[in-house]
């Protein structure tokens, strides 16, 4: 306080705006370092190590996004990606939506929101997560395992082809469909 009151009148008390982070286009590896928006674009590969990312994050086309140990204030959305990887100790304050894509996995991560994986042609794995909401899986094809989720919402679900696999989820809500089972 006593540094920003000497500044402050240094400068004739005008104080200078707090800088707030940008949005930021990831092509390789962003570390542990703060960032706005996070936007991987078409074909890019990207790297989230660390990271506190105070909006979104956006996976493109074609892209990879692999994120480990982050915290993401904002919502992870993937259409069209190549793989999404939520991994490893990492925290998302909104969701993680991740459509018609090669592959995805949330795995030992904390999501405040719900998980929804649809329509993806490649493997999904949901494992070892908390959950805020629901967890959903729908139209996928391809291998599905849903492990060891403790899920605040309801686990759904339908239309996936092979139907997932797994077990010892803990669902406060309902297992419908496909995962009344699991």
């Amino acid at each position: 306080m006593a540094a920003a009151c000497v500044a402050a009148a240094f400068l004739g008390g005008a104080q200078a705006p707090a800088a707030t982070p940008g949005e930021r286009t990831c092509r390789g590896t962003i570390g542990a370092r703060t960032v706005g928006r996070v936007s991987v674009r078409a074909g890019a590969y990207c790297v989230l190590a660390g990271t506190t990312v105070q909006g979104n994050v956006l996976v493109a086309r074609n892209a990879t996004l692999v994120a480990g140990g982050v915290r993401i204030r904002g919502t992870v959305h993937a259409q069209r990606a190549k793989s999404v990887s939520v991994i490893v100790e990492s925290s998302v304050g909104g969701s993680v939506r991740v459509e018609s894509s090669a592959r995805a996995v949330v795995n030992e991560s904390r999501v405040a929101g719900s998980v929804r994986l649809t329509s993806n042609r490649g493997p999904v794995t949901v494992t070892e997560n908390e959950i805020g909401a629901d967890l959903q899986l729908v139209s996928n094809v391809g291998l599905s395992k849903i492990l060891g989720n403790e899920v605040d919402g309801d686990l759904v679900c339908t239309s996936n082809k092979p139907r997932p696999t797994g077990g010892a989820n803990q669902v406060d809500g309902r297992k419908r469909g496909q995962c009344r089972r699991l």
